[in-house]
């Protein structure tokens, strides 16, 4: 395989990269918080770690606002621009997966507990809270 389509899959194929870029899509400039909340289930660790490789790559940028607590932004950069017509056509084919999804299971009276990508991105199951967990396992 080419090392340039390697270098680029390597970046766009993380975990947390696509989830990453289609808030940025969506939303325009984006505060880590707000970002962070859009996502879901990622640590502020592990999301200051792929925000860092999208920055270095220049497929994002960081704008720090100074006040007396900075305030700190990400947006997709114009090199990143060139990723909105991949992030679309993915939207299109999870819109469409969906509706074949739903229609299969109407035919079929199966229920699925995964949410396709409909931003915000949700590809994890939902904990189930009739189950009693006791309090030291709560936040695991």
């Amino acid at each position: 395989m080419d090392s340039k389509i390697e270098q680029i899959l390597k970046v766009i194929l993380g975990h947390w990269t696509l989830p990453i870029l289609w808030v940025l899509h969506q939303r325009g400039p984006t505060r880590f918080n707000e970002l962070k909340r859009q996502l879901g289930p990622v640590t502020s660790k592990v999301l200051t770690s792929y925000l860092r490789t999208l920055e270095s790559r220049d497929i994002i940028t960081r704008s720090v606002t100074p006040a007396k607590i900075s305030a700190v932004s990400y947006q997709i950069s114009s090199k990143g621009q060139s990723l909105r017509p991949l992030l679309e056509a993915i939207y299109q084919v999870s819109q469409q997966w969906e509706a074949d999804t739903i229609e299969t299971s109407h035919s079929h009276s199966v229920q699925y507990p995964l949410q396709l990508y409909n931003p915000p991105v949700q590809l994890w199951v939902q904990k189930d809270t009739s189950i009693p967990v006791s309090d030291s396992l709560q936040n695991v």
